[in-house]
């Protein structure tokens, strides 16, 4: 009996196994947005310059990573009440922003606490960050 359910089970899985195909090569080369020069001199650079830079520390990357302003100058902007940014945090929806495009929500002391749009009425968050 048991002989015979290895023989059920087993063929369909050897059959499997050889009949699956190898994939398709991956690309020889990175998409052309990708410039490789330019990362290694960015990594070298920032080795050479900053070997002991502790994460979030200034300096370093401020000529690559947008400021919060600049990020958030191409994104309209609501700001909260405290408790407004409580609520969306919890998941919460809040009054419509007025707007068809999405808007950064900024609790009062500045930090992003999520992305929001209007739906069906209301102002629901599409990226909640807390």
């Amino acid at each position: 009996m048991y002989r015979g359910m290895w023989l059920a089970l087993g063929v369909p899985l050897l059959l499997a196994a050889f009949s699956v195909s190898r994939p398709a090569a991956l690309p020889a080369a990175f998409p052309p947005a990708f410039d490789g020069p330019s990362a290694a001199t960015l990594a070298t650079e920032l080795a050479r310059f900053h070997p002991e830079r502790l994460p979030g520390s200034p300096g370093g990357l401020a000529r690559v990573v947008l400021s919060p302003a600049q990020a958030l100058g191409s994104i309209a902007v609501r700001p909260l009440s405290a408790a407004e940014a409580s609520a969306l945090a919890k998941g919460s929806t809040l009054p419509p922003s007025g707007r068809a495009e999405p808007v950064a929500a900024l609790a009062p002391d500045g930090r992003l606490v999520a992305v929001i749009q209007d739906d069906a009425g209301r102002a629901r968050s599409r990226v909640v960050l807390g």
